[in-house]
């Protein structure tokens, strides 16, 4: 069975999101606390030094974790996420002062190495970007707690820092934009006026930790009223009746937010009924998805229970076509059930998104002088080299599709 496009799309950029293992991390992270050591000290190694390097580390990564869980409980932060940052911020700092080290080297410079303390302050600045952007939405918090990783750095490296005016001019600068970006962030609002930054954490609580409920609330407050249908064509069988299910709510947008595994719920809620549901992909995109789990629930459920109620004893048990066509560059299979028309569309092998709403209205109108209720099901490939639109330029290969289906001579039909 071929995959979904959101799973190719998920492995295609999985790496690109993917931390190390913790192993590796704790493995990165050491080795980049004794080349700063190292670096400290003009590449000479002292054995204090270095542990003194390990342990703040170490401590400053395990009590950033701790804190933040303790400022906000809901936060994404884990001990190899937070390594990570601190594996990112020592880097940094290992490269400025690497940097002077060669420019001293280079020039024959006789001077001292400003950059451990200008390093501290990048080091701050970075962190305190990445706390106050996925961690901790609070300001307030995020500064104090951004000081930690450098501040216990700098104590241990005692003489080997040397302070200037420039490089607590320059580490000044680099705080001071480091604030300006974070409050710029916050004042860009949404039309529900939530921030960007708040917006940001939503997401990732969403995707890295599969907590939605934040999101969820965030996309309710955008989110609109609207009447939508949902068709369903029940057959007789004595055990687990097979349904066709075409609903007006879109799957989606993405796991694990709203309506994104919709057919799933259908078939779990359908099977508690003896009923095996059978999901179509109608016209619509993904204006048509519900914001949150527990409204997607309640509809599949309500829908499970409305179609355990159609009695099929006394319907029509004929059937036309199916009846094929090629209009443009798609592919289109047409089959009636008694008054109930199908037209399942597919763009194979071009890939297409979404069929409009609107088609399905035209076609309808066209289908109506036939005797027939028309639903599309939106058969179209989301992953492909070239990319097509469908769109209904004329309606009169439309018309020919439903015209030969209605003289086609109905045939009886069972289901088993």
């Amino acid at each position: 069975m071929s995959s979904s496009s959101t799973e190719e799309l998920a492995r295609r950029y999985r790496r690109l999101f993917s931390l190390p293992s913790s192993t590796s991390l704790v493995a990165y992270l050491g080795v980049s606390a004794v080349l700063l050591a190292l670096s400290f000290d003009r590449l000479h190694l002292d054995l204090i030094s270095t542990l003194l390097g390990l342990a703040t580390t170490f401590t400053s990564t395990l009590v950033l974790q701790y804190l933040i869980k303790v400022v906000e409980p809901s936060s994404i932060a884990t001990p190899r996420r937070v390594s990570a940052m601190v594996l990112s911020g020592t880097l940094i700092w290992l490269f400025a002062v690497a940097a002077e080290l060669f420019y001293v080297s280079l020039f024959k410079s006789i001077q001292n190495l400003v950059t451990i303390s200008f390093g501290a302050f990048l080091v701050f600045a970075f962190e305190f970007v990445v706390i106050n952007g996925a961690f901790v939405e609070k300001t307030r918090f995020a500064g104090p707690l951004s000081i930690i990783h450098p501040t216990l750095v700098f104590l241990w490296s005692g003489t080997l820092a040397r302070d200037s005016i420039l490089g607590v001019g320059a580490g000044a600068i680099v705080i001071a934009l480091a604030f300006v970006f974070i409050y710029k962030l916050k004042a860009i609002r949404t039309l529900t006026n939530d921030s960007a930054i708040h917006t940001l954490q939503a997401f990732l609580k969403t995707w890295a930790a599969h907590n939605p409920e934040e999101l969820e609330r965030v996309l309710s407050r955008y989110s609109v009223e609207e009447s939508v249908g949902t068709r369903v064509i029940k057959f007789e069988m004595r055990n687990k009746q097979p349904t066709l299910v075409l609903s007006g709510i879109h799957p989606g947008p993405f796991f694990p937010v709203g309506s994104y595994n919709l057919p799933e719920l259908f078939f779990e809620k359908f099977d508690a009924e003896q009923m095996t549901a059978l999901t179509m992909h109608r016209p619509g995109g993904h204006e048509k998805n519900l914001p949150t789990r527990d409204e997607c629930v309640r509809y599949a459920s309500e829908t499970a229970t409305l179609a355990a109620g159609i009695q099929t004893g006394n319907q029509p048990a004929d059937m036309r076509g199916p009846v094929l066509a090629k209009i443009d560059d798609f592919n289109a299979a047409c089959i009636a059930l008694g008054n109930q028309a199908l037209v399942i569309v597919s763009s194979s092998p071009l890939s297409s998104d979404d069929i409009t709403y609107s088609v399905e209205g035209t076609l309808a109108s066209v289908a109506k002088e036939f005797g027939f209720e028309v639903s599309i099901v939106d058969a179209h490939n989301s992953i492909g080299s070239k990319k097509t639109k469908f769109e209904i330029t004329s309606d009169r290969p439309w018309r020919d599709l439903i015209e030969r289906l209605r003289r086609e001579e109905e045939h009886e039909f069972r289901v088993g």
